[in-house]
């Protein structure tokens, strides 16, 4: 390389502070193109039209707040230590961690983007010139080529000044990527805390339906040894026994299906906690009671849903991306700026390489402006407004969904009190039946066929309640997670559109002169 330019420069240092100092002047004058990023603003109900303080066991009231870790209020310790192993866990949480990962690298690839580059070179060249001189003692037909040998080291950088705001544009995408993907995995955990506790719960309920099977079966089976003992004495027929017999016999049947579902809830949570499915089973098998629900859930306002809900956070970020990415495609229709420099040493000998007489620098800037390009800007610009429309709608879509959880939660949750109330009083009915029918049969008032009636209605309001109460507290989990419950911002005041996550500094230019462009 020619060495004309060496008079520009005395010290390494020197030049490449001139060669920052170029681009630093270039970067007062920039600015920032495309559209600035304001947050959705989504009008909602002041309250939910089901949050009522009403005289049912368990209300909801939107004076406070929902817990946070709601299936506390449960106060079961064993579902308190399966949601906290499944936090531990779980593979797909681990997944999403993961992509959680993937993003925060995209992000610093972005901020490095925005800065110079400088890489380091050496060289060894061996030239032979090809031209015939006379040798010595020689002849003047005989000829020898030139050898020269070239030794080199030295230092290339290029940096590209984001003038028009382009590259900034992108780090703010890639920012809200990231905060998007914080949001993904706060969504996976509110589900599967959900799911742990839903799968639970229906567990216990399931044991509770097999405990009532038994109970009604020993019932049935003392009936039976009635008939039987009655048949001994003469006072009934065999149909009676055929009966009792049928009856017991079908009872008996109804546990089989009840104690597979049991073991498939058993390996449904062992899967959930990233376990092997049958690692819980001892564990699990030990019959404990349905956990009762707290006597007041306190449900908030539904301006608190944007903010807690995950998968609301993330949808907006997702829209404070694409707006982004629109700023980004916009600044392709002004010119590129780039700033390249070189520095380094060459001699014919190595001994001189270092020689500070062999040294050459070289600076010299570029345009590249994408003049005419047939639209293909315009439609890219035209592509990302479309995305950005796109997301837009998702999130008002998301909002809507959200709302429409929790008031069919509330809906469900207070309707089921209702339900388990009169299954309660039909329990209660039945059992008496059952007792009156068993004193009049023995007596001779009834037939068996009534007393029959009375035992298979009174298993089947009892298996009812059990279903029911299985379903308050499966309806107060829905609840709970329609909530966004599971996870707990660090900020309960922070605005929509500053999701509260930890985003990793931009490693960018930005953050050196003026601070990384960011929604705020």
């Amino acid at each position: 390389m020619a060495k004309n330019s060496k008079s520009l420069v005395a010290h390494p240092l020197s030049t490449f502070a001139a060669f920052v100092a170029v681009g630093l002047v270039l970067l007062q004058t920039s600015c920032t193109v495309g559209p600035d990023y304001t947050a959705p603003k989504t009008p909602v109900r002041s309250a939910y039209a089901n949050a009522v303080v009403t005289t049912r066991p368990s209300t909801v009231s939107s004076e406070a707040e929902p817990a946070i870790e709601w299936w506390t209020t449960l106060r079961d310790s064993e579902l308190d230590s399966l949601v906290r192993r499944a936090a531990g866990g779980n593979l797909d949480l681990q997944s999403a961690a993961a992509r959680l990962l993937e993003s925060r690298a995209e992000l610093r690839i972005a901020g490095a983007k925005e800065l110079p580059t400088l890489s380091t070179s050496a060289a060894f060249a061996r030239i032979n010139s090809g031209k015939g001189v006379g040798l010595p003692g020689g002849s003047s037909g005989q000829s020898s080529a030139i050898d020269t040998n070239v030794w080199s080291a030295g230092f290339d950088a290029s940096w590209e000044i984001d003038l028009f705001g382009g590259q900034r544009r992108l780090i703010e995408a890639a920012s809200a990527d990231y905060q998007a993907s914080v949001e993904y995995r706060r969504d996976i955990l509110v589900s599967l805390t959900a799911e742990v506790a839903r799968d639970y719960l229906q567990l216990r309920g399931l044991q509770e339906r097999v405990q009532i099977a038994r109970d009604n079966l020993a019932l049935q089976q003392d009936t039976l040894d009635l008939t039987l003992s009655l048949r001994k004495a003469g006072f009934n027929s065999q149909l009676d026994v055929s009966r009792a017999r049928t009856q017991v016999a079908q009872t008996r049947a109804t546990l089989s299906p009840l104690t597979t579902a049991v073991i498939q809830q058993e390996h449904a949570i062992a899967t959930l906690l990233g376990l092997d499915p049958n690692a819980l089973s001892a564990e699990l098998d030990e019959v404990k009671p349905l956990p009762a629900v707290p006597a007041l859930v306190s449900v908030g306002m539904p301006t608190d849903l944007l903010r807690r809900r995950p998968d609301i956070r993330r949808a907006e970020r997702q829209i404070a991306a694409a707006n982004a990415r629109v700023g980004a495609a916009v600044a392709d229709f002004y010119p590129r700026f780039s700033l390249t420099g070189d520095f380094g040493l060459d001699a014919s000998k190595f001994n001189h390489l270092f020689d500070w007489e062999n040294r050459y620098f070289i600076l010299y800037p570029s345009i590249d402006w994408r003049v005419f390009d047939f639209g293909r800007t315009a439609a890219e610009v035209a592509q990302e407004k479309a995305v950005r429309q796109e997301t837009l709608l998702a999130y008002q879509s998301a909002v809507l969904s959200a709302l429409r959880d929790v008031e069919d939660a509330l809906v469900a949750y207070a309707n089921e009190q209702d339900h388990h109330a009169a299954l309660t009083e039909a329990v209660a009915s039945a059992q008496d039946s059952v007792a009156i029918s068993k004193d009049q049969y023995k007596q001779g008032i009834i037939d068996f066929l009534q007393l029959l009636d009375a035992q298979r209605q009174l298993l089947s309001v009892q298996d009812d309640l059990a279903q029911s109460d299985q379903a308050i507290a499966t309806n107060l989990v829905a609840l709970y997670k329609s909530l966004g419950g599971g996870w707990e911002a660090e900020d309960t005041g922070q605005r929509q559109s500053q999701p509260n996550v930890d985003v990793p500094a931009a490693i960018g230019l930005s953050a050196l002169t003026n601070g990384a462009s960011e929604d705020k």
